[in-house]
Formats: structure tokens, C-alpha cells, sequence
């Protein structure tokens, strides 16, 4: 019983002994950590920043983007509607009626280029 007695309290010496280094160092360890803390929460604050100005780039290039699809949309009804006024202006032409103002033009320009050879002809011969 003695021996067990003595055995206890040596025990409890070694315990008390290492739970006093332990201690030390986790006081040794404290000021070490809490600058580690505030690094970390410094980086937090800054991730956070970092990722608010992120999410507000992002907000701004969706609403550029949006604006460009509805420019676009608007360009597309434009070009839509000038090939629909084309092809109703096509579609009236008669294409007899087309040729036949042609030939009219070319034998006029045809008229006129006799003409002006002519007058060339008579200047030179002056």
C-alpha cells in the first residue's frame, strides 16, 4: 500500500511537472499564434475584398454584356426589316419591264456617244 502511495504521488509530480511544460509551451507558443491569427484574418479581410471587386466586375461585364445582346437584337430587326422592304421591292419589279428601261437607257447612251463622236470628228477635222 505504501509502495503504491509512493508510486501516486510520483506520478503525480511527473504529471504536474509535464503539465508545467506544457504550459510553458503553450505560453511560449501563444504570441506566435495570435500574429499567425491576425495574418490569416488580414487575409480573410483582403479574399473578401478581392472577391467583392470580382462580383462587381462581374455585374458590370454582365450588364455590358446584356446591353450588347439587345444592340445586336435591335441590329438583327433593322437588317430584317431592310431585306424584307428589298425583297417587296424586288418582287414588284417586273423583270420584262426592268429590261426593257434598259434597253432604253443603252440606246440612249449609245445616241449620245455617237454624238459626241461626231462632234470629235468635225473638231479635228477643223
Amino acid at each position: 500500500m505504501i509502495y503504491v502511495v509512493k508510486q501516486n504521488k510520483e506520478l503525480r509530480r511527473y504529471l504536474d511537472s509535464v503539465a508545467t511544460k506544457l504550459d510553458g509551451i503553450v505560453w511560449n507558443q501563444l504570441p506566435a499564434l495570435e500574429v499567425r491569427e491576425k495574418d490569416l484574418k488580414s487575409n480573410v479581410n483582403r479574399h473578401e475584398k478581392e472577391i467583392s471587386n470580382l462580383l462587381l466586375l462581374e455585374n458590370k461585364i454582365n450588364a455590358h454584356v446584356q446591353s450588347l445582346e439587345g444592340k445586336i437584337r435591335g441590329g438583327e430587326r433593322q437588317l430584317k426589316l431592310k431585306l424584307d422592304i428589298l425583297e417587296r421591292a424586288l418582287n414588284s419589279i417586273h423583270l420584262d419591264s426592268f429590261i426593257n428601261k434598259l434597253d432604253e437607257i443603252e440606246q440612249r447612251v449609245q445616241i449620245q456617244l455617237t454624238d459626241h463622236r461626231k462632234r470629235i470628228d468635225d473638231l479635228e477635222k477643223k
